[in-house]
């Protein structure tokens, strides 16, 4: 049986209720594909539904770490609600992706820090628009738009 074909199974076992049959054709099958996430969650629910919480919470969380390093921070934390919702005192779900979108936001703005090579002032200390009152200087910012211009390119 390919796999493909053992997943629908899996599926049509889990429908019909048959929880244990599905969630070791799921087993069996991350043996050989560890980084199925669909199946992963697919096994996690069974696991829940089954009643055995903590291997649900354990699936859950693998889900959600490897959804959280492919970058799919919605769907990582879809998947720490689930942990909350079968355990609410279990602590932090959520941390592992917050940890990682920080660590990226941190990333980002250092490589932003290093290709901007001078320092942004308020619109209200450069001198061509120094002597414009608060309420002129704000119609001013607003119709502004950035744009990135190469280092060795002209402004004006």
């Amino acid at each position: 049986m390919s796999s493909d074909e053992s997943l629908m199974r899996a599926a049509e076992l889990k429908k019909i209720g048959r929880l244990e049959e599905a969630a070791q054709i799921y087993r069996e099958h991350l043996i050989r594909s560890p980084r199925d996430v669909e199946c992963r969650r697919e096994l996690a629910e069974a696991l829940q539904e089954t009643g055995r919480a903590d291997s649900a919470i354990s699936e859950y969380v693998k889900v959600q770490e490897m959804l959280a390093l492919r970058g799919d921070v919605l769907g990582a934390i879809s998947a720490g609600l689930k942990v909350m919702e079968i355990d609410p005192r279990f602590e932090n779900p959520l941390s592992y992706v917050a940890k990682v979108k920080t660590q990226t936001l941190r990333e980002e703005q250092e490589r932003q820090v290093k290709t901007i090579p001078f320092a942004f002032k308020p619109l209200g200390e450069i001198r061509l628009l120094s002597e414009l009152e608060p309420r002129e200087l704000s119609a001013v910012a607003e119709m502004m738009n950035a744009h990135k211009m190469e280092e060795d390119e002209t402004v004006f």
